[in-house]
């Protein structure tokens, strides 16, 4: 079976990301669409020049080469996909050995393949809590142990998948549960899965479970996702950062009937629960933007010739045992290919 990987570059850093690309050239036998997503003209020129030197590479560019939300350009590519499997992955995934062994098997058995836990993440912050009512790209997985998908690493039985966007109108971008139909509501809603919000691909993911179909997140010891190096700092939450500071910065000199009269009891009620889950959000994020902010530190040093900064501290030792690999990894990756980054 011969899959072809679907990588998006935002604009910025792809010189230093293509670095990764390499890693998966080297371990496996797949190939790799390009993707430009509002890339500058010399990056532009130097994913042509490594699709030019591969035969496994090819370029796209998103329409008009402006940039475009994550779930829209998935949906775009997707649209042109003719082969039986869709398949892509983020641009900052390194792999230190064959890692479709363990992934390619199960889409026999499955609709859906996903992998990539970000590394910076436990186990545990991928589980959705149920109290929670946005279904962030991180839960791979709910409360009750329903698998939710990832768009980290992902491979679709491309002949299930067209059948579903087809027939539903629903693709990977991200959706309100207002913005679904309610035909699609009751199926979520049948699989105790209803939600405020739901990022990407998740409504999709969602669809193929209420139509029995199989889905399921795997991880593999040989692929390491640093998780949202190309996007900068999280800003999760920021959605709500208006409505919940509504009700921080009410007047508490009040008495507890006119706050309620003037924001609404049910709204209060609302507002508190999104402020909780946006804390929780937050303290995941500050591991991710430190984590981050280190790996761009680590490419820009490796790529310029500079001093490698010093790993960052995160308190978790599981976590920092990760970043040394991957950067023990990535340092090792550079040396064998670094200079096809300045080709």
């Amino acid at each position: 079976m011969t899959l072809t990987f679907h990588i998006i570059y935002m604009p910025g850093i792809v010189r230093y990301m293509t670095l990764f690309l390499l890693s998966l050239l080297k371990w496996s036998e797949c190939s790799f669409r390009l993707v430009s997503n509002g890339c500058s003209p010399d990056e532009l020129c130097h994913l042509r020049k490594l699709c030019d030197g591969s035969s496994r590479l090819d370029l796209v560019v998103l329409p008009n080469n402006r940039l475009t939300r994550h779930g829209r350009a998935l949906s775009y590519l997707w649209s042109l996909e003719r082969s039986d499997h869709f398949c892509f992955m983020d641009s900052d995934v390194l792999a230190t050995g064959e890692f479709l062994h363990e992934l390619a098997p199960e889409l026999s058995l499955h609709s859906g393949v996903f992998s990539g836990s970000p590394i910076w993440c436990s186990d545990e912050e991928q589980i959705l809590p149920e109290r929670f009512q946005r279904m962030a790209g991180r839960y791979n997985k709910s409360a009750t142990g329903v698998c939710l998908g990832s768009t980290y690493v992902a491979m679709y039985d491309n002949r299930v998948l067209r059948s579903l966007v087809q027939s539903t109108g629903i693709d990977f971008r991200r959706y309100r549960w207002e913005g679904i139909s309610e035909e699609y509501q009751n199926r979520i809603a049948d699989l105790g899965l209803k939600k405020d919000r739901y990022d990407t691909g998740k409504v999709l993911n969602l669809l193929l479970l209420a139509q029995g179909r199989g889905i399921i997140f795997k991880d593999v010891s040989s692929l390491h996702h640093i998780g949202g190096i190309d996007t900068g700092i999280a800003r999760e939450g920021d959605l709500f950062e208006v409505r919940a500071d509504s009700v921080q910065n009410a007047p508490h000199s009040l008495p507890h009937r006119m706050r309620r009269r003037v924001i609404g009891l049910l709204q209060f009620q609302r507002l508190s629960r999104e402020r909780t889950e946006r804390k929780a959000l937050r303290t995941k994020s500050e591991k991710k933007h430190v984590t981050c902010r280190y790996f761009r530190q680590l490419l820009d040093a490796l790529c310029e010739g500079r001093p490698c900064p010093s790993l960052p501290a995160l308190g978790d030792p599981d976590i920092e045992d990760r970043i040394r690999f991957v950067t023990e990894s990535t340092v090792k990756l550079h040396e064998e290919f670094g200079d096809r980054l300045n080709a």
